[in-house]
């Protein structure tokens, strides 16, 4: 695969994972909602789209950060891995355990990402985190 097309699709990856955090805070939290939407417009989205500048600015397979993500498992064959599977566990929705534990093995592995990996397990957290009723004894 020609590194243009395999830029795009790491590319893609990136983009796809900032869609579901974005449905994930904008419709499926409960608790805290303005807050996570606070940090999310402000700081975390902002990143990510610095971040994917910063990817999309590489131009050449001999690009040390380029190295860094093949290096990291983001080759052609793994991205196809990675983009198949991904498909598959949001056919269930967005929110579901699967899509959670996929992404976030994706966002391990990327160069940069860790502000995002982090605000994602606090994101996962507030959506499954449901409040149990209070039962009088």
């Amino acid at each position: 695969m020609a590194f243009a097309e395999n830029k795009e699709k790491f590319l893609f990856l990136l983009t796809f994972i900032m869609n579901v955090v974005n449905d994930l805070v904008e419709n499926h939290i409960r608790q805290d909602v303005e807050l996570f939407q606070s940090v999310w417009a402000s700081e975390v989205r902002p990143q990510l789209e610095e971040l994917f500048r910063t990817f999309e600015a590489i131009e050449s397979e001999d690009s040390p950060l380029w190295r860094e993500i093949q290096n990291r498992g983001f080759t052609p064959t793994q991205i196809k891995l990675i983009q198949t599977r991904l498909t598959e566990a949001t056919l269930a929705g967005p929110d579901t355990a699967r899509v959670h534990m996929l992404t976030s093995a994706v966002l391990s592995e990327i160069p940069g990402a860790g502000f995002l990996t982090w605000f994602k397990i606090f994101v996962q957290d507030a959506v499954t985190d449901r409040m149990a009723p209070i039962i009088p004894n």
